[in-house]
């Protein structure tokens, strides 16, 4: 059949497709009765099921392969199962897929590719024991299939089943020692096990392989500024916005590590980067507030503020940032509905009881008071925080102590009354003191510091690619 009609052919089926994509049936019978009229083989139409397939157009991709597996036997008609399979797990129509995929195990129950596209939708649908099954069955057919191993790895990884994972990655480079993926997962295997410089090899290996892999670079660049080679974590930011200017992930994160090192202005630049690319991405609407707060700029840091709750109500650290934010302004009542907001989003979360026990101190709310800070005490030692279980008690017992200390040089006229809160003055400073010498001993080298700061804005943290 000549190549005018062949296009002719799929374009009738293509407009039938786009005027109804809910019943692609009608398109399966048309393809049928025009092919009872004019001979187009099999492979032909299986060819045109994986372009459109790769084209995203899963509805053509369906239809094609169907027509393709009713004309055909062996390889093909195999091959044509499982294009139909893969068409509908896009489509999400699971269980249409899984019968195709069972149709073409059954036509060819050794064909790796099946089995592993098989396994991949048992494991997005969280049959995971199923789903290992037929990895299984696809190394059995191939044991060198890398990519079976690598997506394999994947499900142990998720499963927590470290060890294994590792050996299935492994497997996989033995296979295809320049798989960018696999370098790039194994890193992140390794460097959440706390295996730096074993990470940070399979990070060069999958740059080696790939100089201009986004997630490798950002990764990578993460793994630096965790290690404190900031000059080198910059080197990888910068690379991976070189490969894609427009990721999010990176212009957030290196946005972070800017504000860290007190670059205020590129800080700036790439968090409005990172609000370009997603205007309603909180942690970057968070850490720009705590940023221009920082600066003084404080109508502009409650405006990111409201915009980062705009976007997500529940979020307990806009909530607390914008607390203290509230505080220091004296605006009291709006800072307390922000703490008790965190506290609502986050129960366990010992910052904001802690800045919430502050304010009631302020406010000579002094039972109120002792009760948050104890709970922030007690949260910050469940998260074995013990220079800020310390801190914290140290924080209020000194401002208990300055209170009653002022409160004594007040009645100096009435010694007897005086005398008391003297008493009391020494006694909180006593607790204080003792809380500060624990904080001190548990915090080493960064003791000088314990005294400089009390409740801060809160930073959200950068975190791997998966």
């Amino acid at each position: 059949m000549d190549e005018q009609k062949i296009n002719e052919f799929i374009q009738i089926v293509i407009d039938q497709i786009k005027s109804d994509k809910d019943n692609l049936d009608i398109a399966i019978d048309i393809a049928g009765d025009l092919l009872n009229q004019n001979s187009i083989s099999a492979e032909i139409l299986l060819g045109f099921s994986t372009k459109f397939g790769s084209d995203n157009f899963h509805e053509a991709a369906y239809v094609l392969s169907k027509v393709a597996a009713s004309l055909s036997t062996g390889e093909t008609q195999t091959n044509a199962y499982c294009n139909a399979g893969l068409a509908l797990t896009f489509l999400g129509r699971i269980d249409e897929a899984e019968e195709q995929y069972k149709a073409a195990l059954a036509a060819d129950p050794n064909d790796v590719n099946i089995h592993s596209n098989y396994g991949l939708l048992l494991q997005e649908s969280g049959r995971i024991d199923e789903a290992e099954e037929q990895y299984k069955a696809a190394l059995a057919a191939n044991p060198n299939d890398a990519n079976t191993h690598y997506i394999y790895g994947l499900l142990l990884q998720e499963s927590e089943r470290i060890d294994e994972a590792e050996e299935q990655y492994k497997a996989a480079l033995a296979a295809n020692p320049n798989d960018v993926n696999t370098h790039y997962i194994y890193g992140l295997l390794l460097q959440e096990s706390g295996r730096i410089d074993e990470a940070e090899k399979q990070y060069k290996a999958a740059l080696a392989a790939n100089p201009n892999d986004v997630n490798t670079h950002y990764n990578y660049g993460l793994l630096l500024q965790e290690s404190e080679r900031i000059d080198e974590a910059k080197e990888q930011y910068k690379a991976a916005l070189a490969a894609d200017p427009n990721d999010l992930d990176t212009h957030y994160n290196y946005g972070l590590l800017l504000q860290e090192s007190e670059r205020i202005d590129e800080a700036e630049e790439q968090y409005k980067a990172a609000l370009v690319a997603d205007p309603n991405h909180v942690n970057t609407l968070s850490n720009y507030g705590i940023l221009l707060e920082q600066s003084g700029r404080m109508d502009e840091a409650e405006e990111q503020y409201k915009a980062a709750l705009a976007a997500d109500l529940n979020d307990a650290g806009t909530h607390y940032n914008y607390g203290l934010l509230l505080q220091e302004n004296g605006r009291m009542d709006e800072a307390e509905k922000q703490y008790k907001a965190a506290i609502a989003s986050n129960p366990k979360y010992a910052n904001a009881h802690g800045a919430y026990g502050s304010l009631l101190f302020s406010r000579n709310e002094n039972k109120r008071a002792l009760e948050e800070t104890q709970i922030a005490s007690q949260l910050f030692r469940e998260k074995d925080d013990k220079v800020m279980e310390h801190l914290t008690l140290a924080w209020l017992f000194e401002g208990y102590a300055e209170k009653y200390y002022e409160k004594g040089c007040l009645r100096n006229s009435e010694r007897k009354k005086s005398k008391g809160n003297f008493n009391k003055s020494g006694r909180y400073a006593g607790l204080a003191g003792e809380n500060y010498i624990r904080a001190a001993e548990y915090a080493g080298e960064k003791a000088r510091e314990l005294y400089l700061y009390r409740y801060t804005p809160q930073l959200c943290c950068g975190w791997d690619k998966p």
